[in-house]
């Protein structure tokens, strides 16, 4: 048998593609969470496609997102610096959420 060459096969290979229309803000905001986690756009809608996953499966994630998003509504309409403040908190409880159900 001849040596193989090139990369190993991946035993899950990533071989459907979807393509997703963005808003300028959108990009941005893909742009920005994939330079902060430092990692690609795919890996920032693979990590947000698992996010969606455990707010199916939980329904006090799925309260928090939902608050989050009540947040961003509101962020441009009332108090935004009351709001931001509130948002902060919002995220790191969810993070510490987040990193619980993980270990």
């Amino acid at each position: 048998m001849p040596k193989q060459i090139g990369r190993p096969q991946s035993t899950n290979p990533k071989a459907d593609r979807i393509t997703v229309r963005l808003t300028e803000d959108e990009q941005k905001i893909l742009q920005e969470c994939a330079k902060e986690f430092g990692t690609t756009s795919a890996d920032v809608l693979r990590r947000g496609l698992n996010l969606m996953e455990v707010e199916k499966n939980n329904t006090y994630a799925r309260q928090l997102l939902d608050g989050m998003l009540l947040l961003d509504e509101y962020i441009t309409k009332k108090n935004p610096d009351l709001i931001k403040k509130q948002k902060g908190q919002v995220k790191e409880n969810f993070k510490w959420y987040y990193e619980s159900i993980e270990k």
